[in-house]
């Protein structure tokens, strides 16, 4: 069941770097805490605290794979205020550190163009 309170708040969140108190989305949502937390894992299938890491860790993907920002810009901007804090939920996350998933990245990135190089020159 979607409820529209849940979709609002998943979308102020998103809009901001910065983690809301579920105290503070529950009032805006004018329900209890547990009430809007049941809601709103109803309604995206995770708690509004995993909805939310979840989004800053694609954030992260998305920045490894297609900037040379620093790892420590990239956690910063994804809205983790240590690097150490983030690397290990990513290492946790995707079985690897986020320099490890940039290379691998890179080297994807690298062969598919070499790929259609190759189709190119063969066409």
């Amino acid at each position: 069941m979607r409820d529209k309170r849940a979709i609002a708040a998943a979308k102020r969140l998103s809009l901001s770097d910065e983690s809301r108190p579920l105290r503070d989305l529950a009032a805006e949502a004018r329900l209890s805490e547990s009430r809007f937390w049941h809601i709103f894992k109803d309604t995206h299938g995770v708690s509004p605290a995993q909805w939310l890491l979840d989004r800053r860790l694609a954030r992260a993907i998305d920045a490894l794979s297609t900037t040379d920002l620093s790892v420590k810009e990239i956690s910063f901007r994804a809205g983790f205020g240590n690097q150490s804090h983030f690397s290990r939920l990513f290492r946790k996350r995707y079985g690897r550190t986020p320099v490890q998933y940039r290379r691998e990245a890179q080297r994807q990135q690298e062969g598919a163009k070499l790929q259609q190089e190759m189709d190119k020159q063969n066409a």
